[in-house]
């Protein structure tokens, strides 16, 4: 936006041309810049219900809603930019000047409009590396989130060194679908996922 702050009137009989004033007419003493070549980023945030970590449309990933906050950092760590979704989930950035961002989703108590979702593509709930170039359109940085299954405590009762069966979902539940039972891990204090465990 160019902005005269010069003191020259408009003249009605010359509206193409400058105004004759006396002593004539100077330059204004304020530069005029313009700024130009810059870009956009622009994505959607969505809820993973197939737990696949790519928004696949809905269905069967069903969009986000709106008012929920993004934002744009620089490489010194400023937010230089922050939007909120529309009732579709998506969010925009325009006229981002050239240069290396990072786009966050802020997540608990500072993003309120996410309610009980949590981040899971990526799962810091940010993008980095997002590099902008004069006049460039970065398009689909999506952010996929969901709601955590719950689980219930198992129990089982077997005599004295027999190995005992049960199902480890089967009282579990998932607020978005059904428990995956690959994700099951029995012992979370080890590596690795633990489909079986023995108890002394």
């Amino acid at each position: 936006t160019a902005t005269d702050t010069s003191t020259n009137a408009t003249h009605p009989a010359t509206p193409a041309g400058l105004p004759s004033t006396p002593g004539g007419d100077t330059p204004s003493s304020t530069p005029v810049s313009f700024v130009s070549g810059l870009g956009s980023i622009s994505g959607v945030l969505y809820n993973d219900l197939n737990g696949n970590q790519t928004f696949d449309g809905a269905p069967p990933d069903g969009r986000l809603g709106a008012g929920i906050t993004v934002e744009l950092v620089d490489g010194s760590g400023s937010v230089v930019s922050s939007t909120t979704t529309d009732g579709s989930g998506n969010y925009s950035f325009n006229a981002v000047a050239p240069g290396t961002y990072t786009i966050r989703v802020p997540t608990g108590a500072a993003n309120p409009a996410l309610g009980t979702l949590q981040p899971v593509a990526p799962a810091s709930a940010q993008i980095s590396g997002v590099t902008v170039a004069a006049g460039s359109a970065l398009n689909n940085r999506n952010f996929g989130f969901n709601n955590p299954p719950v689980a219930v405590n198992d129990s089982a009762t077997t005599p004295f060194n027999t190995p005992v069966v049960f199902s480890a979902v089967g009282n579990d539940s998932d607020p978005d679908g059904s428990v995956d039972p690959a994700t099951i891990d029995l012992d979370p204090s080890a590596p690795g996922d633990q489909k079986t465990r023995s108890v002394p």
